[in-house]
């Protein structure tokens, strides 16, 4: 994603999701983005992964394309969703987030285009997630090391990337998504409600070919981890195409998070893409203090 000359001025950014499960439920599930941003408009499109030569063949590597806000919730609930066998890491994201409120967590929503992925010696199609994401997640109790605990990643229908997901062992229900190729779009100023827009619908649908009765794909027994890495210090982050700031609100209302409501106005985020290499099948605990973030690429 390239963003670069910022003025003063804002545009709005508005992402919708509704997810319906199965057609006779009658449940529907709506998740909906607000965020605004400075103009001009940054160009919708995602920039070329810049690793993937410095891997080998079976490595996976992509350009994550992403609109990521931060919505504080209370820790209770947080508390009440996250495994309750995992400590969650307080001290490190009050220390991230100077004034942070004591009894608030710092929610993360994620929608992420993967482009340009290689792996296993194959290019494979661009896919679309969008998932509510639990960080700062103690999973080796060792009072340091930091994981995302994201139980539900609703994906557009990929077969590949439907697969790469779900052989974990992840819960992906299947959607369609309008734009297909961006975690954003822009529409003209003369349709939008305000000047430059932008929308994200999200509509779920079923996979008869993996359908199951709570309406989830799931092929493999899941796994404790999963270790994914989003490297930050490649061109991808580099002037001219540095991340982005957004703020707005969010609302969420979906059965998949029966203990989830939100309906907020301070959520803050970023516009951003960065490089991303997965470590397929290697115990987390091999990340115990892990604190680096990669090589880089050639700049």
């Amino acid at each position: 994603m390239r963003v670069h000359m910022i003025s003063a001025s804002s545009y709005a950014v508005s992402i919708l999701l509704v997810v319906l499960p199965f057609a006779s439920s009658g449940l529907i599930n709506s998740i909906g983005i607000d965020i605004r941003v400075p103009l001009p408009l940054p160009t919708s499109q995602s920039q070329p992964n810049p690793i993937w030569q410095q891997y080998g063949l079976l490595d996976v590597t992509a350009t994550i394309n992403s609109t990521i806000v931060v919505v504080p919730i209370p820790i209770t609930q947080a508390r009440a969703i996250t495994p309750a066998q995992y400590p969650i890491l307080t001290a490190a994201y009050r220390e991230l987030l100077p004034g942070w409120l004591e009894d608030m967590y710092p929610l993360i929503v994620a929608i992420q285009l993967e482009h340009d992925i290689h792996g296993f010696g194959l290019t494979i199609p661009d896919f679309t997630t969008f998932r509510i994401a639990f960080p700062f997640v103690d999973i080796l109790k060792d009072g340091y090391s930091n994981f995302v605990y994201a139980p539900v990643n609703w994906i557009n229908l990929n077969p590949v990337g439907l697969l790469g997901l779900s052989v974990y062992g992840l819960f992906t229900p299947i959607a369609s998504m309008d734009p297909p190729g961006d975690p954003y779009d822009f529409v003209p100023v003369s349709k939008a409600s305000a000047p430059g827009e932008v929308y994200f619908n999200f509509t779920g649908t079923l996979n008869i070919n993996h359908k199951t009765p709570n309406g989830y794909v799931k092929l493999a027994p899941a796994t404790p981890d999963i270790p994914w890495n989003l490297i930050f210090n490649t061109s991808l982050t580099q002037l001219p195409f540095d991340p982005v700031p957004v703020a707005g609100s969010v609302f969420l209302d979906s059965i998949k998070y029966p203990h989830l409501k939100l309906n907020r106005n301070d959520a803050k985020g970023w516009l951003f893409a960065a490089a991303f290499k997965e470590n397929n099948f290697l115990p987390c605990s091999v990340y115990k203090g892990y604190g680096g973030t990669g090589s880089g690429d050639s700049l």
